[in-house]
């Protein structure tokens, strides 16, 4: 990894932004494991439980709840000895090595290690990631509204579309091309079916 020395004092500080699943991996790694040597490590999320992606369609669909989704980053950093720092990351400063924060000071890195998530480019409608607030907006809707319009006929368009079909609502996946992108043909006739 780099950064194991040997039994000298902490002599790097290397910050995990953000609480995505990479993060949660290594957080799990480290409680297994141990962490490295020398390194002192600081996770830095604005929310101290990262919801599971892979979980998110039975979520909408109801399958799950949000407690049965979410990884507790919190406890995965008490459990592997790493310091856990729930703020807003508002930006970096590169050539001072330093992670802003909102309402806090900035922190130093000696190594940095970005795992932020990912947040769907604008199009007119409800964006699902960040993730939080589609599920807010996702809970708000009722069954016989207008039908939910779903861009993308990849697999994530069409998890989301079908979950939002099994909680009842009506669904309409709109895609670029003529036929689903699931990776098969196979794959993409079982999914024009359903």
């Amino acid at each position: 990894m780099g950064l194991v020395g040997t039994d000298d004092p902490l002599q790097q500080h290397l910050i995990l932004a953000g609480g995505g699943h990479s993060h949660a991996l290594l957080l799990r790694r480290w409680a297994m494991e141990g962490l490295p040597r020398g390194v002192l490590i600081t996770l830095v999320s604005r929310t101290s439980t990262a919801l599971y992606s892979g979980m998110v369609p039975g979520l909408i669909a109801g399958l799950y709840s949000r407690r049965e989704t979410g990884i507790d980053l919190r406890r995965l950093c008490d459990r592997a000895g790493v310091r856990f720092v729930r703020a807003e990351i508002t930006g970096l400063n590169p050539a001072e090595r330093e992670l802003r924060l909102a309402g806090r000071p900035s922190l130093h890195w000696d190594r940095l290690s970005l795992d932020v998530g990912a947040v769907t480019p604008g199009s007119g409608g409800m964006a699902i990631k960040p993730l939080e607030p589609f599920l807010a907006w996702c809970g708000a809707l009722t069954p016989g509204e207008a039908p939910s319009r779903v861009l993308g006929g990849g697999a994530a368009g069409v998890e989301v579309a079908l979950a939002l079909k099994a909680r009842g609502l009506r669904v309409e996946l709109v895609r670029r091309g003529d036929s689903l992108a699931l990776g098969s043909p196979g794959a993409n006739r079982a999914g024009e079916r359903m």
